[in-house]
């Protein structure tokens, strides 16, 4: 395994990371230390105006991470997310993390047949994606023989799906205790494709 994994030529930041089990810990240790030393503001849609400060990183990725265990998300699991969403986007994935779920990329373009073939490879059971492309997912849902729920990144309601805004809502109740190691898988990327098709890695 040691010879698989690639070392920041940044040795402070490599070694700061090497006390932490995971990156959600990582992340929730980082927005406390900022949200203590008095910053404000983490990240802002340019668009919308949007923003999330450090002192509600703890609370929000928790809330998400217990309404996707109380919906069956246990360790291991997989969640897609396709949303090219930037606020929300990286609570959403820590909230993952904090269920001790695994996120997988999707790009935004692909097409029903890609998902769905993504979809069976993982066994997922979730899909985070734009409202544009809920009815598209929704058509892969139907086509799985397990429960996909789709998950938009919208205030607006769309029909059969759930809005992240919902599962930030949720009391926060039910999250599990983060058993992550250093040596399990986190994120699985896609390539860029520029040879042919996007192929996940």
């Amino acid at each position: 395994m040691e010879d698989n994994i690639i070392y920041s030529s940044f040795q402070s930041i490599s070694n700061e990371l090497d006390q932490y089990n995971n990156m959600a810990e990582a992340l929730l240790k980082k927005a406390k230390e900022h949200a203590q030393s008095g910053k404000g503001d983490w990240i802002t849609c340019a668009l919308t105006g949007e923003s999330y400060d450090f002192s509600s990183f703890d609370d929000l990725t928790r809330r998400i991470g217990s309404a996707l265990y109380k919906r069956g998300l246990r360790k291991g699991d997989i969640v897609i997310f396709m949303t090219v969403d930037i606020v929300k986007k990286p609570m959403f994935i820590t909230g993952v993390w904090r269920a001790n779920g695994i996120g997988r990329a999707s790009y935004p373009e692909d097409d029903a047949e890609t998902l769905l073939a993504r979809v069976f490879e993982s066994r997922c059971g979730w899909i985070y994606c734009e409202p544009a492309q809920a009815s598209l997912c929704l058509s892969v849902a139907e086509q799985i023989y397990w429960d996909v729920e789709v998950i938009v990144a919208s205030r607006e309601p769309v029909e059969g799906c759930t809005t992240i805004y919902e599962l930030m809502e949720d009391d926060g109740s039910e999250l599990p205790e983060l058993n992550l190691g250093l040596d399990e898988t986190a994120l699985i990327m896609c390539t860029s494709g520029t040879t042919g098709m996007s192929k996940a890695k």
